[in-house]
């Protein structure tokens, strides 16, 4: 396996040349690689038909010595998160913006409060039915522990 290579602090200019004239590459800016929301779709189309990150990357075009060999797979692992909570609209973001939610349809917004309403009464359930096995075991624990009179010098057992 080879050992994974940071990505350079800088980019050489034939490096910038090349990623510069990459169809899939959106805007360079420093050290930061802004990919194309149809690039980035269509590497989680090929992610989930098993073909592996590096691959993707070098099918797009891009030199793994310029990006760094790590850079595919922690991309796709942002990419597939957007992808899973937002779906193919998420990717069409340009940039390293936040996925804001003033531009959503009223459905969009409804959408999302449910969701997070749901995973909070999930955590809660989860919450109250730890707590009610913690209060079992303590009820237990109390139940089998032998009680205990304290009659001046001479403990009785009862």
């Amino acid at each position: 396996m080879a050992k994974a290579t940071r990505r350079p602090k800088e980019f050489t200019q034939a490096q910038l040349y090349e990623l510069r004239h990459n169809p899939n590459v959106s805007s360079i800016e420093g050290r930061n690689i802004t990919y194309t929301p149809v690039f980035k779709i269509a590497a989680i189309r090929a992610d989930q038909d098993g073909i592996r990150p590096r691959e993707i990357f070098i099918r797009g075009g891009f030199c793994l010595e310029a990006i760094g060999t790590d850079t595919p797979k922690r991309c796709l692992q942002r990419w597939r998160a957007i992808f899973d909570k937002y779906g193919e609209k998420g990717l069409m973001n340009e940039g390293r913006q936040r996925h804001d939610r003033k531009h959503w349809t009223l459905e969009e917004k409804l959408q999302d409060k449910l969701h997070v309403a749901e995973e909070q009464i999930r955590l809660l359930k989860d919450e109250n039915a730890q707590l009610k096995r913690e209060l079992r075991e303590l009820q237990k624990l109390y139940a089998e522990k032998p009680k205990r009179l304290y009659v001046r010098n001479r403990v009785s057992e009862h």
